[in-house]
């Protein structure tokens, strides 16, 4: 039996109290729950007999409410040899199960079916975008919404659906209704004049508030004292406590808030065309779900609030519930504490409320989860008479660490409460800091060398297993790196990570396949089967296979007929395998017999995807390769998620919110000098404080709540670093690069040197490594034609690639004026460099202040701000031509297979339409008059287009754009051209051959 510390004792004793219970990390928290709940079933005051259903324990992840469940089930189970243990139906699950529950038992309360289906995730965005479709339709010769696409900068009217589309979703995952947000924002007397006096002569005695004190000192501090109340002046205000962990900041900011909402003159006619837009939408979407009879995750909350309200139907809930225990509290949103509030009659009736969480790991903000809803909850416990207990003994982390830790966060976070290591051993080198040289890197750089400076640590750690060692990273960004410098370290390592199994292709295509073997002739399962990469079917071969049926051969072109007579062949030779046959044996018949795996190797990301394909391979040992085919397609149906973690021990390369929950001896944290987020690109933002807010100029609302936002996000990314730290149970380590511009303000690197506490350095400088020439070049240098390189080491090789490029030099002998630029213009950039800094502009660019974004592409690059003004011009050539309502890719790869080789290139952009395809590139040429360089590119472009039209089945309109002149050309594209040109390829390759 385990052993309770005195605090974890009263935890799990305490049942006729409701219970707060903070549990920071490495306490134990997992076996106070366990142990209460099992306290509970023994102990418990119940109404009726079946007492584990009257138990209901909540969590917030389908992973997290299955490890509580094993967890008492095993212990159940160790004591069935005593006798004690029952068959118990126990009740844990997650929020969303719950709610479901509760529907389906009382739908017909709510005029619901009681076969509704949960609308996914990955499907949602399909449906708000037909309610989207559908609401521009009733708005779009409306003269308001012309207006509101001017005032936010949108290239085209259209986009404000998309707006629409995102303020919507964001403002149901805070837990609010349209209607809630219309009355916050409409323009009421908020702020008060007295109260904000009243609490800035309190906060001037705090001496400790530095930038504060700095503040009062100034004119627009006695400007504020004498009313004279501006948005700048205020705005500068919060910004001066933006640091302090003094409690009176927060009362005071709010009262600031008000204040500022208060000083606004909206422009009415935005606001009130956007919520009838939002309320448009709204009844669109709703419309669109009741008719496939579907719920979404946020549906099956708000119902269950909406179903008590009928408070015959709320008693009969609440008297099936005796206990009600939700852990990882601090992961609420306004819905839930509404929700829980209901069920408990606002702590008053019967039912005994527990919650448990860490408002220090509070990390989940970005889905909507608010940490002043936890703070709500157990205000109100306290409030009603209920228990607020502190878990602070650290069962991870040595003390040596801990001790550091709480030194760091006390200085981070307000109300810190220190945790006590149960440790009591001190690791050398505890919090350690990595040195390495970086002065004249690039960003990419960087990352490629700390990724080896990783690499040489972990193998100077001898006496630690690689499967104790974590690499735990803000973001995915360093994964390719890391796995980089370990293979060429050979340090084994796996990246854990999730991804939904509905969202890779391959395990659609298998899962679509099993179906269509088990149902039969299913129109959508047969159409998926076509299409997908066992048949490789053309859609509109697709569509005159549904039409003619067998007399479609005569209607199909060799290759086409071939393809489909194949596919329906192995389709009967899958039915016809032996029922008896294991799963392992039918799916490696069916991989050879398709060639699924040759024709995937030969698709973009050929490698990744078969990567998937390997993982799905193995799932059948997971479930028993005995296991019927019916039963696996059920497994996979349910099976929402895949964990691409190859099953191999070594190092663990994850990130820091997938790292919740975990521990390792040592963890490293890569880019800890960078600070998180990136530039402001909404058009429309939210805050509880004030609701809408639109973007134009003068939007004091928008202004506002992006302080709010930004003051929110800051706090959260402190809890992020925190959840990092306190992963490690030895040491954590830290990488320096030694770059004068490095570490960032505010990144966790920053906020450990800044709290004064002890740390180790060590210097490493990794053994020179090959690397990828184009990113050690000097910047000032010419950049090697990329294509040619590629050209000259795979020429020589069986069905040869030859690019495009290399196609041009070759017909075309005489050096145009783009070439002598390259070779003899001295300028402050060089014409390569230039051209690929606007390229990737042009990748990234989504319609939203532009010059901020080039800025930041250049500040990137390790080149100054001030060099926007050689890219001004082409930058806003560019712009004009931006269109975002189509779908569109950029940096397009081609392959082709031609009669005598295979075409490759990289398109700049594809625009999608219904009846034809739109094909851009974009020069950056400085010299040389258009029509030379449209007479030298032609053949590029014409190639381009013959390949899409193969690939695409559609026809084809080229332009180049000169981004320097202003000029657009379009090219021929007439099957005559197409065909000369493919032609003269196939002769040049024959040549070269």
């Amino acid at each position: 039996m385990m052993k309770y510390n005195p605090k974890q004792e009263k935890a799990l004793k305490e049942i006729e109290k409701h219970l707060g219970l903070s549990a920071g990390a490495g306490t134990g928290k997992t076996a106070v729950l366990t142990g209460r709940y099992l306290n509970i079933l023994q102990n418990g005051n119940f109404i009726g007999e079946n007492k584990s259903q009257e138990i209901v324990a909540i969590t917030f992840t389908k992973l997290a409410a299955e490890e509580m469940l094993g967890k008492i089930i095993r212990t159940l189970a160790s004591q069935e040899e005593k006798g004690e243990f029952q068959n118990y139906d126990l009740k844990v699950s997650t929020i969303h199960s719950f709610c479901e529950d509760l529907l389906r038992t009382y739908s017909i309360y709510l005029d619901l079916n009681q076969d509704f289906e949960i609308l996914d995730e990955d499907k949602k965005p399909v449906y708000m975008k037909k309610s989207a479709d559908k609401i521009m339709d009733y708005l779009k010769d409306r003269p308001e919404i012309k207006e509101m696409a001017k005032q936010l900068d949108i290239a085209n009217p259209f986009s404000f659906k998309e707006v629409i589309t995102d303020f919507y979703e964001y403002m149901r995952s805070l837990g609010y209704g349209v209607e809630e947000v219309e009355k916050l924002s409409r323009k009421t007397k908020l702020g008060s004049f007295s109260n904000l006096m009243s609490c800035l002569k309190k906060l001037e005695n705090e001496k400790k508030m530095r930038k504060f004190q700095a503040f009062t000192k100034t004119s627009a501090y006695e400007d504020i004292k004498s009313g004279k109340l501006t948005r700048d002046n205020l705005l500068e205000l919060v910004e001066s406590m933006k640091s302090s962990k003094n409690p009176l900041k927060n009362i005071c900011q709010d009262e600031i808030f008000k204040i500022l909402s208060d000083l606004e003159d909206p422009k009415e006619g935005l606001y009130e065309i956007f919520f009838e837009a939002l309320k448009q939408f709204e009844r669109t979407y709703i419309e669109q779900k009741a008719q496939e009879n579907l719920l979404d995750f946020e549906d099956l909350q708000i119902f269950v609030l909406k179903l008590m309200e009928d408070e015959k139907i709320a008693k009969k809930i609440r008297n099936k519930i005796s206990y009600l225990m939700v852990d990882e509290f601090q992961d609420i949103n306004r819905t839930q504490r509404l929700l829980f509030l209901k069920l408990t009659e606002n702590l008053t009736n019967h039912i005994n409320f527990f919650v448990v969480g860490d408002e220090k790991q509070a990390i989940y903000g970005f889905r909507g989860s608010d940490i002043d809803e936890y703070k709500l909850t157990t205000r109100a416990i306290e409030n009603s008479g209920g228990l607020l207990l502190n878990l602070d003994d650290n069962y991870r982390t040595e003390k040596g660490l801990m001790d550091k830790l709480n030194k760091i966060f006390a200085g981070l976070m307000e109300n810190y409460k220190a945790l006590l290591a149960a440790n009591e051993k001190y690791s050398k080198d505890d919090l350690l800091v990595l040195d390495f040289d970086a002065e004249d890197l690039s960003a990419e750089e960087i990352r490629e060398k700390e990724a080896y400076v990783i690499a040489d640590y972990i193998k100077s750690l001898s006496n630690i297993a690689y499967e104790d060692i974590a690499v735990i990273s803000r973001s995915a960004i360093n994964f390719k790196s890391l796995a980089a410098a370990f293979d060429a370290k050979k340090i084994p390592y796996k990246i854990k990570k999730s991804e939904s199994m509905d969202e890779i292709k391959e395990i659609s295509d298998f899962k679509n396949l099993l179906k269509l073997l088990l149902i039969g002739d299913d129109p959508y399962l047969m159409a998926a089967y076509l299409l997908s990469d066992f048949v490789c079917l053309f859609p509109s071969s697709l569509k005159l296979y549904f039409e003619k049926g067998e007399e479609v051969y005569k209607s199909l072109k060799d290759s086409e007929g071939e393809k489909l007579r194949k596919g329906l062949e192995n389709l009967e030779f899958f039915r016809s395998l032996p029922s008896e046959m294991n799963l392992v044996d039918m799916l490696d018949e069916i991989v050879k017999r398709s060639n699924y795996l040759e024709n995937l190797s030969v698709k973009v990301r050929g490698e990744s995807r078969l990567k998937n394909v390997e993982y799905f391979l193995k799932l059948p040992y997971e479930v028993g390769k005995d296991t019927s085919l019916l039963e696996f397609v059920e497994i996979l149906e349910n099976k929402k998620e895949m964990n691409l973690d190859d099953g191999k021990s070594g190092v663990n390369i994850l990130t820091i919110h997938g790292s919740k929950g975990l521990e390792y001896d040592v963890v490293i944290i890569p880019a800890s000098y960078k600070k998180s987020g990136g530039q402001n690109t909404e058009k429309v933002n939210f805050s509880k404080e004030i609701g809408l807010g639109i973007r134009f100029e003068g939007a004091g609302r928008f202004e506002i709540n992006s302080k709010i936002k930004s003051l929110r996000e800051f706090e959260e990314e402190i809890r992020i670093f925190y959840v990092a730290a306190t992963r490690a149970k030895k040491n954590l380590v830290f990488t320096r690069p030694l770059n004068p511009k490095l570490p960032e303000e505010n990144s966790y690197l920053d906020m450990m040197l800044k709290s004064g506490v002890d740390f180790s350095v060590s210097k490493i400088e990794p053994a020179k490594v090959e690397k990828d020439e184009k990113l050690t070049k000097d910047l000032s240098e010419p950049i090697e034609d990329a294509e040619n390189a590629f050209l000259k080491k795979i020429s020589k090789q069986e069905g040869r690639f030859y690019t495009v490029t290399a196609y041009l030099k070759h017909i075309n002998k005489k050096e145009t004026a783009e070439m002598e630029e390259r070779k003899s213009t001295k300028s402050v950039l060089n014409p390569g460099l230039y051209g690929s800094l606007v390229h990737k502009f042009i990748s990234l660019y989504k319609g939203v202040d532009h010059e901020r974004l080039m800025k930041n592409i250049l500040k990137a690059s390790f080149l100054e701000e001030s060099l926007y003004r050689f890219f001004e011009n082409q930058i806003e050539n560019y712009v004009s031509y931006f269109y975002k309502d189509c779908k569109k890719t950029h940096e397009l790869e081609i392959h082709l297979k031609t009669k005598n080789g295979n075409l490759y290139g990289i398109l700049d952009e594809v625009r999608f339409y219904d009846d034809h395809l739109e094909l851009i590139d974009y020069k950056t040429n400085r010299k040389g008059s258009p029509e030379e360089l449209s007479d030298y590119y032609k053949s590029q472009l014409r190639l381009y287009a013959y390949a899409l039209k193969k690939i695409y089945k559609k026809e084809v309109l080229a332009k180049l754009i000169f981004l320097g002149k202003n000029v657009c050309k379009i090219i021929d594209t007439d099957e005559a051209s197409l065909e000369m040109e493919i032609k003269n390829f196939d002769d040049v390759i024959r040549e070269e051959g």
